[in-house]
């Protein structure tokens, strides 16, 4: 058996601790989700425990899913102690949970230092982290994380409490950044200068696909003047890459323009 998905099966506290205590001895599981199934704190100090005391799970589990599961400040804390040092899990999804600031911080600057480390041959590639509460506490470890990150490739902080602080970190680090293919920001409330100032950005940045900014200016889509800034700023951007892009700017589309275009760019090299 190499993939286990048992989301929202209200398995329960006891009976999800149950199944990942035997998993112990399956050294075949490579992806294991449990979402949805309302776990909460204990559950995640149970998972990160054997993650990091059972060695022969570490070695074959790449992605796991705890996406929905209540997991607040101490799951966060004890999934970081895990995530330091962990070489093998190549997707985490932790989206939808209640890590808030201080568990977030735990989790990113655990990734961060498991970024720097050189002997990971296999590492963390794909993190989610949507649907947090995130806010601007966390600025300055969001833009070391992707100043520092060495295999990261796709980071997810979309539906968070972003504001223009975060927004500036970010600029100013993802121009050192080559390896993030996709940076999901949506549904932050970044600003208009801070929307600005990442998509002036990009044109230092060689290595990001794909940027997802919708509804970041004040009040979630903006009057037909900022979107229209934000579309030529995109434009910009694009073509001075000269390299394959997509940005996303509006979410639903709205006919502000006669084009299309204005919710998403596209340009191939």
């Amino acid at each position: 058996m190499s993939t286990l998905d048992v989301s929202n099966n209200n398995i329960g506290n006891k009976g999800a601790q149950m199944l990942v205590l035997a998993l112990n001895s399956n050294e075949s599981l490579k992806s294991l989700s449990m979402a949805g199934n309302n776990l909460g704190d204990t559950f995640a100090k149970t998972m990160a425990s054997v993650l990091r005391q059972k060695e022969e799970t570490a070695r074959g589990l790449r992605h796991l899913n705890l996406s929905n599961n209540r997991i607040g400040i101490r799951g966060g804390d004890a999934l970081a102690d895990f995530l330091e040092t962990n070489e093998t899990i190549t997707s985490l999804n932790l989206s939808w949970n209640s890590l808030r600031g201080k568990g977030a911080v735990s989790v990113i600057n655990a990734v961060i230092n498991q970024q720097k480390l050189d002997l990971c041959a296999t590492t963390l590639r794909y993190l989610e982290l949507s649907w947090n509460g995130i806010d601007d506490s966390l600025a300055e470890s969001i833009g070391e994380l992707i100043k520092t990150a060495r295999v990261l490739e796709l980071l997810d902080l979309s539906h968070n409490r972003l504001g223009p602080s975060s927004s500036s970190s970010m600029a100013d680090n993802i121009v050192l950044n080559e390896t993030i293919k996709c940076l999901k920001l949506g549904f932050n409330p970044l600003g208009r200068e801070g929307t600005k100032k990442l998509l002036k950005s990009l044109k230092y940045n060689k290595g990001l696909r794909t940027l997802s900014i919708e509804n970041t200016i004040p009040d979630g889509k903006g009057d037909d003047s900022q979107v229209l800034e934000l579309y030529e700023l995109s434009q910009q951007a694009i073509n001075q890459r000269g390299i394959h892009a997509q940005i996303s700017i509006e979410y639903p589309p709205n006919d502000r323009l006669t084009s299309t275009g204005i919710c998403l760019l596209r340009l191939s090299s």
